[in-house]
């Protein structure tokens, strides 16, 4: 938080003032011009959990999209998870037949394929429940169209979304699913630790526990999952 730091930096530019005063000279304080920007970001706008329910998952609006790309997205709508998390699933990452079905978002090991993710409060796993857990069954093994390949699964997704007025002004995108996620996991009455381990925030505290059981975490996004016509899968 840029005014929490500025403020801890503003108290150690005193310090070191009171410092210089004793006898010091010639010494810059190295905290002198040293601050956070404040400026508030330009922030994807989330999509209204309504839209989501009457457009994006209404029959015929992702008929455009081949197989894989229109799994994506439903995938998408009930986790929470970015784009290329749900591109670069391998099969051992999709756990569907076990009690509680969930994906498992993670690096590579593979050193052919080596692939990094964005932080390791990243890797995470997340029981699958309503259109996220149907559009899964039919891909076990993954999305290999859109393996690896991110620019190509946004451009496609993008162009129908926009096609097919799907996006309610030029400033969302596809991201904003996952902003829609957090939003809508806030409403079921999801505390903030369920809802940074699910998406992959940093907790800031330390960590005890292994992010919270299949169970635990299922019950929550239970509370949130969307109607939708199975048609749609």
């Amino acid at each position: 938080m840029a005014a929490s730091g500025n403020k801890d930096i503003g108290n150690l530019r005193v310090l070191y003032s009171s410092y210089f005063k004793q006898g010091v000279k010639d010494v810059q304080n190295p905290f002198e011009k040293l601050s956070f920007s404040e400026k508030v970001k330009n922030k994807r706008p989330p999509f209204k959990t309504d839209w989501i329910a009457e457009r994006i998952l209404a029959p015929g609006a992702l008929a455009g999209l081949n197989d894989e790309a229109r799994a994506i997205v439903l995938v998408l709508v009930e986790t929470g998870c970015r784009p290329s998390e749900v591109a670069n699933l391998k099969p051992q990452q999709i756990v569907l037949d076990f009690p509680i079905p969930y994906i498992s978002v993670e690096p590579s090991l593979d050193s052919d394929e080596p692939r990094e993710i964005k932080t390791s409060s990243s890797i995470r796993e997340i029981p699958l429940v309503g259109v996220a857990l149907e559009a899964m069954k039919k891909f076990p093994s993954g999305f290999p169209r859109y393996l690896d390949k991110g620019s190509s699964l946004s451009a496609t997704l993008n162009k129908l979304f926009r096609g097919n007025g799907l996006f309610p002004t030029p400033r969302h995108k596809i991201y904003s699913l996952r902003h829609s996620f957090e939003d809508r996991a806030k409403e079921a009455g999801l505390d903030t630790e369920m809802r940074y381990l699910l998406m992959g925030h940093s907790i800031d505290r330390p960590e005890y526990g292994e992010g919270g059981s299949l169970v635990w975490k299922r019950h929550g996004l239970a509370k949130m999952a969307l109607p939708f016509d199975p048609a749609i899968v």
